[in-house]
């Protein structure tokens, strides 16, 4: 593993400092100057958190002893859903309202705009939002990555530690969005060969194995898996499971700025479908790496998994298997960091009397936000005690239940108001974390309480805007309706 961690580190370091040399102003590190290939932007945006949930989320889910297969068919299912409805309903007007309205370039900066907020609460409640979970988030991947490398090298977990917070501050600090959206598309290639290979392997284990790695075939493992299981006792929570990670994708800040930095305007449904072709194959693979895990011992922890892997699997094929989840757990606080960092230094600390210029003094200011970023991120990792309410799916879930209704329905209803959104943004994250930590959903923690989340924040954004009764501004309508037109052209 370590010769791939390497690999790895030189491969970032070097598309970090290209993207480095070649942004010169604000738009360009922030949003790549909106020339980002549409088929790079989207795969990168769709693996930013489908490469941790197919490689860690589902597989666990799958490795259950109790029905964890079909359970986990239904939630990778839910994401496929979740990241199509995403790139279908957001990815287009999203793109061509962030331009019409001042040409946002972050996501925080795009709800001040559309809701023209004079007052700059919307972006600061977001902004705010933004950093604390992008900050939470970077300090659970790295800490996670750390233990991987910790677990295969024996370096010690705080050494393990400091050097994926180095790795990604610095990465991220050269190349910005950019450079983030390079190494995630490369990711998405890499997850396809990968979980195509795991599909081979159930046809022909001998791919795998290094003395007998389970004693039936995978397939038959996944039939026997799938017979034993109550499919109308567990039907409630798996349909749950289903709906949240299909809610998921709308409200996710590092998916929008992909989707806002596309040089194309509009992608024809059939790039989109060549797009989105990768899921299907990895889904699949994804629940059947679970159940081969599985067959050779009950696992509860994602320790135990890539231990298992690494200890039963063919020699090179272990070691490749336990690297691609470390780059999927490294690049994903990518994206988180640069969220995070963004929101700090662009719109918090930046936008107050003054604004920001688009000079290169400006881009150094957010460079350092993002290393100001991880090194909270890394202390959080160290000295906070890792707890369940915390855990890398719940924070995903909340921040995507606080935006969610907002992104979705602001798009195509303009009468939503400003302090709808904010009732929105509190309420749907404050709903979610109250179901989570009084789990008052039995299922797959930290991810169905993202429905009632969700619901609520839809709620309040449509009761508060009616309640608001704030005439559209002219600018608003205007922006709305050329919005509108430009996505219905053919």
């Amino acid at each position: 593993m370590l010769w791939m961690t390497v690999l790895y580190a030189v491969a970032a370091m070097a598309i970090g400092f290209w993207k480095y040399i070649r942004c010169t102003s604000m738009p360009e590190y922030l949003l790549g100057s909106r020339m980002q290939y549409s088929r790079v932007a989207g795969m990168s945006a769709q693996t930013t958190i489908l490469g941790f949930f197919f490689t860690v989320t589902v597989p666990m889910i799958s490795a259950e002893p109790s029905g964890g297969a079909m359970k986990a068919i239904f939630a990778s299912a839910g994401m496929v859903l979740g990241i199509f409805l995403s790139k279908f309903l957001v990815s287009r007007r999203l793109r061509i309202y962030s331009e019409l309205s001042g040409n946002s370039l972050s996501f925080a900066e795009f709800l001040e705009n559309r809701f023209n907020d004079k007052s700059g609460v919307l972006r600061a409640v977001s902004a705010s939002v933004i950093l604390v979970f992008g900050i939470l988030l970077s300090a659970n991947l790295f800490s996670m990555s750390a233990s991987l490398i910790d677990s295969i090298t024996g370096i010690g977990r705080i050494q393990a530690l400091i050097i994926c917070g180095l790795l990604v501050a610095v990465f991220v600090f050269l190349g910005g969005l950019p450079a983030v959206v390079s190494t995630g598309y490369i990711k998405a290639l890499a997850l396809l060969v990968f979980f195509v290979f795991i599909l081979i392997f159930c046809f022909n284990p001998t791919y795998f194995d290094r003395i007998a790695f389970t004693d039936a075939a995978p397939l038959s493992s996944a039939a026997g898996s799938l017979s034993e299981t109550d499919i109308l006792g567990d039907l409630f929570s798996d349909i749950l499971c289903f709906a949240a990670y299909a809610l998921m994708f709308f409200g996710i800040p590092f998916i929008n700025t992909a989707y806002m930095s596309t040089k194309e305007r509009r992608v024809p449904k059939r790039k989109i479908f060549a797009e989105l072709f990768w899921t299907v194959p990895s889904a699949a693979g994804a629940v059947m790496t679970g159940i081969i895990v599985a067959a050779n011992g009950r696992i509860s922890t994602v320790s135990q998994m890539v231990d298992t892997i690494y200890r039963t699997a063919a020699v090179p094929t272990g070691s490749l298997i336990v690297s691609l989840i470390f780059i999927i757990c490294i690049t994903t606080s990518d994206a988180a960091l640069f969220t995070a960092g963004e929101s700090f230094a662009y719109d918090l600390f930046t936008h107050g009397k003054t604004k920001l210029s688009a000079g290169k003094n400006a881009i150094n200011t957010v460079r350092f936000g993002v290393l100001a970023a991880a090194a909270a991120a890394v202390l959080f990792a160290l000295f906070a005690p890792q707890t369940e309410f915390l855990s890398t799916e719940f924070l995903i879930g909340a921040v995507s239940a606080a935006f969610g209704p907002t992104v979705l329905f602001c798009l195509f209803f303009n009468r939503l108001t400003t302090k709808g959104a904010v009732a929105s943004v509190a309420g749907g994250l404050a709903v979610t974390a109250l179901f989570n930590y009084l789990d008052l959903i039995d299922s797959v923690p930290g991810i169905p309480a993202v429905i009632p989340g969700f619901a609520a924040g839809t709620v309040l954004l449509f009761a508060v805007s009616f309640f608001d009764r704030k005439n559209i501004s002219e600018k608003t309508g205007n922006e709305f309706g050329r919005t509108k037109e430009i996505a219905r052209l053919k």
